[in-house]
């Protein structure tokens, strides 16, 4: 699952600045609030989530 810069999250609540990193379970992106307040948003890669939902 992999957003772009400017892509809004949640209902609009949260809009994607930039990828901070990116490692083996995950990706990590910094987004800003509807407030301007920045956050950290961590996905998990669909490898991981498949293999949890065929369990």
């Amino acid at each position: 699952m992999a957003w772009n810069p400017g892509q809004q999250l949640f209902g609009d609540r949260y809009i994607i600045e930039r990828k901070l990193g990116e490692g083996g379970i995950g990706i990590t992106y910094l987004a800003k609030n509807r407030r301007g307040e920045l956050r950290v948003i961590k996905t998990l890669r669909e490898q991981i989530l498949d293999y949890y939902i065929g369990i």
